[in-house]
């Protein structure tokens, strides 16, 4: 069924019956402490619709697998395996049947080119000719969490494990999580991951350590939040950093001889056994050496069973963080706000954000801003001046063609974006997404494009 991405991305979840025993705690000695965590205040539904305005209005052939699923009986889970399989059958398919042409999210095994690290997903490119392609890189990696409580987790790691009063075993289990996509990103050398559990989706942007504080040994790290440009305004409920401690690898490797029924992954037991990184053969160099050094993460929460209260829901979120981290996965100590310029607007309706409607080639000139043209401007060739003048000289005929074709011509200005498979061109006219729009129809003068298949005549810069 044809619906803008904006509605494909927003429909809800598969309802999930939730049974069995939570995720099985993972170990992996290599994992660094969580040092800093915040709440990631600019990642809102607001910014991502604004942000990606062109490309939510598009236009999508698609049928949502979620009723068909949720009709077969197949959402009562009791293990970790199960619910991947609701994602692999439900949301991994809608986000990547609507990501850009060539992008895609699958099982990590897709794009896994490191040989320590496991994720249970990867978005990657394939845009190499299909004769061409290796396993392609993963931009974003994410793991999946089963009954397990990511806001206890959350609380645990900004008060500090030392604080609390759970046994070893259950700090551990609680920031396992975070640990191990921190260690991911930073593998993997990608800003932005995910762990997804059937409570919420948390996206996490990973901060590097400044460059005064990359040193060996590690030493303590001050409070400070890393720099950011124009950092959101911090509130009571966003404030909550960890307090000083000392760096420490992980919670998990100061505990591990107290949990015998944890599992171990690949890289744990291949440096138990004295095998290193691949990257080198010198057997003194450690696979940790090679990675950024992370001093702090900042992570957004979206609920599975609805949407949040800015309207944000866990597809358009996973969605949105694939699409930031193809722009830009490099690691950093700051990063730019995600609002973006004022040349995309969203329209209210009653306090709820919403899309606006689209159109597929309609002519939409009607009360729209119409401006005169300059002297660079060209003239269409299906212009004809017209006089009134009657049996005038041939002189004063053609100066009365000349002026009225020079100061008749009306255009309308218009901000053009390539259309996810690089066909047409997108743009917002007289309040509404034109999609997909042929670039047969424009016409390139210079430095501009002209459409003149419509009137106003459009005009653009290139795009």
């Amino acid at each position: 069924m044809s619906k803008t991405v904006y509605k494909h991305l927003t429909q809800p979840n598969v309802i999930l019956d939730c049974r069995g025993t939570s995720s099985v705690p993972t170990y992996n000695a290599a994992w660094s402490y969580v040092e800093n965590i915040y709440p990631w205040s600019d990642f809102t539904h607001q910014n991502i619709v604004e942000r990606y305005a062109s490309e939510l209005a598009e236009e999508r052939d698609f049928i949502s697998p979620v009723t068909e699923y949720q009709d077969a009986n197949l959402s009562t889970l009791y293990s970790e395996r199960g619910f991947n399989d609701v994602l692999a059958a439900t949301n991994m398919v809608i986000v990547s049947a609507n990501l850009p042409k060539s992008q895609f999210i699958a099982d990590g095994s897709r794009t896994c080119e490191a040989t320590d690290i496991f994720p249970d997903w990867g978005a990657g490119d394939d845009s190499k000719p299909p004769g061409q392609r290796k396993r392609t890189k993963a931009f974003v990696c994410g793991d999946t969490k089963y009954l397990w409580s990511h806001e206890d987790a959350i609380k645990l790691l900004q008060m500090g494990p030392a604080n609390s009063t759970l046994n070893a075993k259950d700090k551990m289990s609680l920031v396992n999580p975070f640990e191990q996509v921190q260690y991911y990103g930073a593998i993997n050398k990608t800003s932005i991951v995910f762990i997804i559990s059937n409570e919420a989706l948390v996206v996490i942007r990973l901060f590097l350590a400044p460059e005064a504080d990359r040193t060996s040994p590690r030493k303590l790290r001050s409070l400070a939040k890393p720099a950011r440009q124009n950092s959101p305004s911090v509130t009571s409920e966003t404030s909550s950093i960890i307090p000083r401690r000392q760096r420490i690898s992980s919670i998990s490797s100061d505990i591990v001889g107290s949990v015998s029924e944890m599992s171990i992954d690949e890289v744990s037991m291949s440096m138990s056994t004295g095998q290193v990184s691949s990257s080198t053969n010198d057997p003194s160099v450690k696979p940790t050496d090679f990675i950024p050094d992370i001093n702090a993460m900042e992570y957004a929460v979206i609920p599975w069973a609805r949407a949040r209260a800015d309207g944000l829901t866990v597809n358009l979120a996973l969605w949105a963080a694939i699409r930031l981290a193809r722009e830009n996965n490099t690691i950093q100590e700051y990063y730019d706000p995600l609002t973006p310029g004022p040349a995309h607007t969203i329209e209210a309706n009653s306090g709820n954000i919403s899309m606006p409607s689209t159109t597929q080639g309609r002519d939409k000139g009607k009360g729209v801003e119409k401006r005169t043209p300059t002297a660079t401007d060209p003239v269409p060739k299906t212009t004809a001046a017209k006089t009134t003048a009657a049996k005038t000289t041939a002189a004063k005929t053609t100066a009365a063609k000349t002026t009225v074709a020079t100061t008749n011509i009306q255009y309308c200005d218009v901000k053009l974006f390539p259309s996810s498979d690089n066909t047409g061109y997108n743009y917002r006219l007289n309040g509404e997404w034109v999609t997909n729009d042929p670039q047969k129809s424009w016409t390139v003068v210079g430095n501009k494009l002209y459409n003149y298949g419509r009137k106003p005549y459009l005009r653009a810069d290139k795009p």
